[in-house]
Formats: C-alpha cells, sequence, structure tokens
C-alpha cells in the first residue's frame, strides 16, 4: 500500500559488534569522521548504527522498487 507508514525500531544496546562493524562499512567517509569526532564510546556507536541501519533500510525499500541501490552507495546531500 503506497499510503502506508512504516516505523522501525531496534535497540542500540542488543546490537552485535559484527553488527556494528557492517553498519561502520556503509558508512561515507565524511560519517565516519563525524562519529569518530564525539566524545563518548556510546555516542559514537549510537552515531554508527543509527546511520548505517538508515542507510540499510532505505536501501531494501528502493531494493523493492527494482532500483537495487547498495546501503554504502546511497548520497545524503544537505
Amino acid at each position: 500500500n503506497s499510503h502506508a507508514v512504516q516505523v522501525w525500531r531496534f535497540k542500540l544496546s542488543e546490537i552485535a559488534d559484527t553488527e556494528l562493524a557492517q553498519c561502520q562499512h556503509y558508512l561515507s567517509e565524511e560519517e565516519r569522521a563525524r562519529a569518530r569526532a564525539f566524545h563518548f564510546e556510546a555516542d559514537r556507536r549510537r552515531y554508527f548504527l543509527a546511520y548505517g541501519k538508515l542507510r540499510i533500510l532505505l536501501s531494501q525499500y528502493l531494493e523493492q522498487d527494482s532500483q537495487q541501490v547498495a546501503p554504502q552507495d546511497l548520497i545524503f546531500q544537505k
């Protein structure tokens, strides 16, 4: 349904280190640098996971529209 609203959530505290590494891989170098600038490790981890998961979800939605865009190929601009 094109009018459906989907809400995704996940617990950052329950994400395995392997999944964290995958999320880091999907981020651009600029995003990784921004994450490294956080003072606290918990904030860096939260940033990596949130933005990595966003890329994964958006990639899956685009794949459903047969565009097949890999998470690391998504470009976000201001």
